[in-house]
């Protein structure tokens, strides 16, 4: 199947932002304040590198049927790290992309760790400190 070729390739780039992101905190019990905002911290970068690359090789017509999707993931956490009066986070990310399918795939990947962000929201609820 599409979807287990997909995972397959790009368990690299999964596997790469969960470290980058501490993630395995949120489920030992250990995860604070600091990986909160780090975790957005780091989303940032990743995003605003990547969604930068990835319309280099998308068409018009990719575009609009993208932004029908909230594709400007940027802008969203963008306005979480002003509200937490946040610094953007800066290290090095480099966007090897190469063609429309790889920008394909990353996009896949980010779309992926929104998914994935229902998962955290969920498991941050039963956090006492996390509550709202």
């Amino acid at each position: 199947m599409l979807s287990n070729y997909l995972k397959e390739k790009t368990a690299n780039y999964h596997n790469e932002i969960e470290t980058k992101l501490e993630s395995n905190k949120l489920f030992d019990g250990t995860f604070s304040d600091g990986n909160y905002y780090k975790m957005l911290q780091v989303n940032h970068q990743f995003l605003k590198v990547y969604e930068n690359a990835i319309k280099n090789f998308l068409t018009t017509k990719d575009i609009d049927v993208l932004a029908q999707t909230n594709f400007d993931k940027t802008a969203l956490i963008e306005k979480d790290l002003q509200e937490l009066n946040l610094n953007n986070l800066t290290f090095e990310t480099e966007a090897n992309l190469s063609n429309r399918a790889e920008a394909f795939g990353a996009l896949y990947v980010i779309e992926g760790s929104m998914l994935g962000g229902n998962v955290i929201a969920k498991t941050l609820k039963k956090i006492p400190e996390f509550r709202t």
